[in-house]
């Protein structure tokens, strides 16, 4: 039996417009992006501004990106893989 906890969030995504939908999966692909980088950082050790300055760009504009204000360009993400030594895999999921 559903609880009501599943039921009210079902609901939350059931009248979700086509645009709405499509703006939170960029989000979460930008974040998941964003979540790999986050653990390279701190793995190596690396301040956003060391990174702001490799990529050239600024710490704020980094803020906003990992607050997820603001959604990375395929330029930034490129920039930050080959700052920081990864490589993007992308699969697909069932």
């Amino acid at each position: 039996m559903e609880n009501s906890l599943q039921t009210q969030y079902r609901n939350l995504f059931q009248d979700m417009t086509e645009e709405d939908s499509i703006e939170i999966k960029a989000s979460v692909l930008a974040l998941q992006f964003l979540g790999l980088v986050d653990e390279k950082m701190k793995e190596t050790g690396m301040k956003k501004k060391e990174l702001a300055d490799q990529i050239g760009t600024s710490v704020s504009y980094l803020t906003q990106l990992f607050r997820g204000d603001q959604k990375p360009s395929w330029e930034v993400l490129a920039k930050m893989s080959i700052v920081l030594g990864l490589e993007f895999r992308v699969t697909l999921g069932q």
